[in-house]
């Protein structure tokens, strides 16, 4: 019902914990608005990113090769506008801090507030 009136989203979820990426997933699937792939590793965010250039990117800062920071500056060398919003279960507001200075669209915190999310989605239908 009326989600035909709302734009259609595609989002990318990097996230190495099976868990995260199913909860996330399912609260972004949830919007009705985002069409959701994944992955597991740096490498192969980096390699969708390049070939699909989702409109949004939730990339978790502890993943596997390259680490979440790295592949956050692959993702911005590939396309300076790129939307990526960093995920933490870690508290270091450093590296949040770090990922916002690299051009992150801004950042999530496990366990994930589905408010929050929402939110960043609908700040990203604004621009």
């Amino acid at each position: 019902m009326g989600e035909s009136n709302r734009k259609q989203l595609t989002a990318l979820v990097v996230e190495d914990d099976l868990d995260c990426l199913e909860i996330l997933t399912s609260i972004l699937n949830k919007t009705g608005i985002i069409h959701c792939e994944t992955a597991r590793t740096g490498e192969q965010a980096i390699e969708y990113y390049e070939s699909k250039k989702p409109q949004i990117t939730f990339l978790d800062i502890d993943i596997p090769a390259p680490n979440g920071i790295e592949t956050l500056k692959a993702i911005k060398q590939s396309n300076s506008k790129a939307k990526v919003v960093m995920v933490t279960g870690i508290s270091d507001i450093d590296t949040v801090k770090k990922a916002v200075s690299l051009g992150a669209f801004g950042y999530v915190v496990k366990p994930f507030v589905p408010d929050k999310i929402l939110s960043l989605l609908k700040k990203l239908n604004e621009k």
